[in-house]
């Protein structure tokens, strides 16, 4: 997967937007949004800001494989693990 769309996929992950993450990782949202379309590549300082803004991500941005208990994910298992969340009604038996 592109920088771009593994940079847009961690901001869609947490619901903010381009301007909200600009400010959190700190590069100007002009940038993120020429990353993110692909206008422009994602450079070092860019992929550093992200990183130290989700560390959670680093080794799935640098497509480093994620083992059972590092404290990494990726977008994708995010999203699988709040689908997966029980809804207290699956388990719950009913009384009548």
């Amino acid at each position: 997967m592109e920088e771009g769309k593994k940079i847009r996929a961690i901001r869609e992950l947490f619901g903010i937007s381009r301007k909200d993450f600009s400010e959190r990782i700190g590069i100007s949202v002009n940038t993120i949004t020429s990353i993110e379309l692909e206008r422009m590549k994602c450079s070092i300082e860019v992929l550093r800001a992200v990183q130290r803004s989700y560390p959670q991500f680093r080794k799935w941005l640098n497509e480093i494989p994620l083992e059972e208990g590092d404290g990494q994910t990726s977008p994708e298992i995010e999203e699988a693990r709040d689908r997966l969340k029980p809804t207290g009604t699956d388990t719950e038996s009913r009384s009548e």
